[in-house]
């Protein structure tokens, strides 16, 4: 490349035949750098919101899935107050209500955030309600199960004794006609 002085303009012939002022040659480097950058500043966002499309589509499956286990767990508590076997205190009729609220109050949220939220702290709710009964539950299983195969041995006992039982008089009644026949 060879250069050419030509008062304040300098040239550079880069094929010999064509001259590109400095000062053009440096837009078209700029003007390069620059769409570059855009492009890369453009799939950068076009990637941010795609995560952020996935994000709030993974907030509306999680709310979703959150406010039908909260439901079916209303719709449990709910059969439990009203049955007549079973004693309701103002706090659990408190809870059942405060529930209810929750979910109707979230079903139609814009801000899936702010659903979510609302009903992770529901969840919870029902976690520190549910928690000390599992926990009494689990510490006396094996006294039930204890009970439960004791009943079940009884049980089992009692249909082996009619059985066995049956199965005696069917003997007791073939043994006989056998010797009737063979007496006569």
């Amino acid at each position: 490349s060879s250069k050419l002085d030509v008062g304040n303009l300098a040239f550079y012939s880069l094929s010999g035949s064509h001259a590109y002022p400095l000062p053009l040659k440096m837009m078209i480097r700029c003007a390069t750098m620059l769409v570059l950058t855009l492009a890369h500043v453009a799939v950068h966002v076009g990637t941010a919101l795609k995560i952020e499309t996935r994000r709030t589509a993974d907030l509306e499956h999680d709310s979703e899935v959150l406010h039908v286990k909260l439901h079916s767990i209303l719709a449990g508590l709910r059969e439990q107050l009203h049955n007549n076997n079973a004693p309701a205190t103002p706090m659990l009729i408190e809870f059942h209500n405060k529930l209810q609220q929750t979910l109707s109050d979230t079903v139609y949220m814009k801000d899936k955030h702010a659903a979510l939220a609302d009903l992770t702290s529901a969840d919870k709710s029902v976690d520190q309600l549910i928690t000390p009964y599992n926990t009494w539950e689990a510490a006396h299983r094996s006294y039930k199960l204890a009970t439960d195969s004791g009943i079940l041995l009884e049980e089992t006992a009692s249909s082996l004794d009619t059985r066995l039982s049956k199965m005696e008089k069917a003997f007791q009644a073939k043994k006989n006609s056998h010797e009737k026949r063979l007496g006569a």
